[in-house]
């Protein structure tokens, strides 16, 4: 999932991989894409070629996952 602002533009993009196997973990919040359950996984965030590496949007978060994930995100960079 692309984590990065879209009016960066960048050849690169700050991404958090998804998974519908991952073990729970609190860095690992559970979202919906494409009406499936996955974890994001930030404690694996990467910067991938936006050419190479990312395909077409398959949707957004909603406002409350978003919150979620903004808040987990300072925690695991350690801005909070």
């Amino acid at each position: 999932m692309v984590l990065q602002s879209d009016d960066l533009n960048l050849s690169t993009a700050v991404v958090a991989p998804t998974s519908t196997h991952a073990h729970p973990y609190v860095f690992r919040p559970e979202v919906t894409v494409r009406g499936t359950s996955t974890r994001l996984m930030l404690d694996q965030l990467r910067a991938v070629d936006r050419e190479k590496a990312i395909g077409d949007r398959v949707g957004r978060l909603s406002p409350q996952e978003m919150v979620e994930v903004n808040r987990l995100l300072r925690a695991v960079l350690d801005i909070l």
